[in-house]
């Protein structure tokens, strides 16, 4: 409600008119600009955040990864490794030699030892050593190849061992062989599907 001499504010209160255009006056002069002002800021320079920062270069919350470890060996060719003994080592004729390997993906095949020597007649042959196939546990193997050699009479001699991979068709041979007069399974030659993965050389040094 007003009138020509003053207005009312909304208390019922006479304000002079000249108090009423000196209140219109200091809003436009400074009312208007500051909300002009506050409307043409850049929200997205000043948005309070709500919640912690992201790392540089990642999205979201970070996770550790599960470490990640070689899967085993399952396929492949056949590798059997002879770890023991060394060439050159020293043995006793009756405590014999360790030998000792791993083996992996053999599929049927089996490992058999045989010592390479001289037979009676001074031929080179195989002397088998193992009667059934080695046992392969957890990838190894090994084999206590004893005696060795005749007594006293060959001390001082090199002995040559075979270590052989054998097919199925192979170890069956081995394994049928019949033994001779003194007890020992000649092996003339490597019947077909036997292979020669390695050689060692040990000497014989004491009864």
């Amino acid at each position: 409600m007003s009138d020509a001499s003053g207005e009312y504010n909304n208390v019922g209160v006479r304000l002079p008119a000249g108090l009423v255009v000196l209140i219109l006056g200091l809003a436009l002069a400074f009312g208007v600009p500051g909300a002009v002002f506050a409307a043409t800021r850049d929200p997205s320079k000043t948005a309070t955040p709500t919640g912690e920062p992201t790392p540089v270069g990642t999205t979201g919350t970070a996770t550790s990864s599960p470490p990640v470890s070689a899967a085993p060996t399952t396929s492949g060719a056949s590798t059997i490794v002879v770890k023991a003994p060394l060439n050159g080592a020293e043995v006793s004729g009756i405590e014999g030699v360790v030998i000792s390997g791993t083996a992996q993906n053999l599929g049927d095949n089996t490992i058999w030892i045989l010592d390479y020597g001289f037979d009676g007649t001074g031929s080179r042959v195989f002397y088998r050593d193992n009667t059934d196939p080695l046992s392969v546990v957890g990838g190894n193997w090994t084999f206590t190849d004893r005696p060795i050699g005749n007594g006293s009479r060959d001390i001082g001699q090199i002995f040559k061992i075979s270590i052989v991979e054998a097919s199925p068709a192979c170890a069956r041979v081995l394994k049928n062989a019949t033994p001779g007069q003194d007890g020992a399974v000649i092996i003339p030659v490597l019947p077909d599907g036997c292979k020669q993965v390695d050689q060692r050389e040990v000497k014989k040094t004491r009864m």
